[in-house]
């Protein structure tokens, strides 16, 4: 079962406005989730606005008493952010939604801005009250953020693998935010949870062909697939087995080359004990793609975004490396996209 978030229930507390978009006359938008028709979610993007001053009002104005000033409604404080709770560090995604025990919640998050349906990151079962979801990372502006609700009578299939939310949770081999299909261990995994799971498809040793880079470290080799399209997947070879991308692809079934090929993306991910990590810990998990290979800041985010979300046992602690020969001019050309996100970047 895919334990991919945080969640704090939150009975009759105050909530974080998380506004859907209201049409003229004040109704709620509501969106529909993949294929499944009879899932109706309602879509709550994350709206933080001051509110507005109530319209300035007179007092009545009996003669022959002069009217007396206009008086304001006093401005209450802009909702604030949504902030960390006792269960979310301080820094990370804290975002709370009132919710009931009839509902379950799906954090999206949308790494460009460009109207894209964006990436799934968390899931959470509904409570009476509120919940708070997490992604484990660090906190975005709000506009990058998006909260689908469903009801758990007619639940919804984000991924659009086929396969309803809930029945995937339900399943230990389903991944409810990952369409790439359930796969056998001795190929690989869909999702690493946990540090046992990335141990039992690392290699660590001399025999690693021509990637000689990856010599006497410890890596797990993925693919993400169908970047193009609105479901992208992503599986973790067991590297053990498969050193090679090509070897894995032809097992999975997935069609590509040994070069690049559009809407897939390869690489590795190191694990380095000795190295300090983002927050400071010891240990450091890095992920690059082939040493030719470059790819523009939004498929690098996009990258980030579905590693982490199927790795959650890294908790943020995930740097990007970009290989000097061909990814770093193009990080440098868009270092200022890179500051204002929260991909790490590791240059060396």
């Amino acid at each position: 079962m895919l334990v991919a978030v945080a969640v704090t229930a939150c009975a009759g507390n105050d909530t974080t406005s998380l506004e859907t978009k209201p049409s003229n006359d004040g109704a709620t938008t509501q969106a529909s989730a993949g294929d499944a028709a009879a899932a109706t979610p309602t879509t709550s993007p994350v709206s933080i606005e001051p509110v507005p001053p109530s319209p300035a009002t007179e007092a009545p104005t009996p003669e022959p008493t002069p009217a007396p000033e206009a008086t304001a409604t006093p401005v209450p404080e802009p909702t604030p952010a949504p902030e960390a709770t006792a269960t979310v560090p301080a820094g990370q995604t804290a975002v709370t939604v009132e919710s009931t025990p009839e509902q379950y919640h799906v954090l999206f998050v949308h790494p460009v801005l460009d109207g894209s349906s964006g990436v799934p990151v968390a899931l959470a079962p509904g409570a009476a009250g509120s919940v708070t979801l997490t992604d484990g990372r660090a906190m975005l502006p709000p506009d990058h953020y998006r909260v689908e609700t469903f009801d758990v009578a007619a639940p919804g299939d984000v991924d659009g693998d086929g396969t309803d939310d809930l029945a995937e949770l339900d399943d230990p081999a389903g991944n409810p935010l990952n369409p790439a299909p359930a796969i056998d261990a001795s190929l690989g995994a869909t999702i690493v949870p946990d540090r046992a799971t990335y141990e039992r498809l690392s290699y660590q040793g001399d025999e690693v062909a021509r990637d000689g880079y990856l010599a006497g470290l410890e890596f797990v080799k993925f693919w993400i697939v169908d970047t193009d399209t609105d479901h992208p997947a992503v599986y973790f070879m067991n590297t053990e087995v498969f050193r090679a991308h090509p070897h894995f692809a032809e097992q999975v079934g997935i069609r590509a080359g040994r070069g690049p090929s559009p809407g897939k993306m390869r690489g590795d991910i190191v694990f380095t004990p000795e190295a300090t990590a983002p927050d400071g810990s010891a240990g450091r998990f890095r992920f690059a793609f082939q040493p030719n290979d470059s790819y523009s800041f939004a498929e690098i985010a996009l990258a980030y975004e579905l590693l982490s979300t199927n790795m959650p046992m890294v908790a943020g602690n995930l740097m990007y490396y970009p290989f000097p020969q061909s990814a770093l001019p193009v990080y440098e050309q868009e270092k200022a996209s890179y500051d204002a996100y929260r991909v790490p970047v590791l240059v060396e």
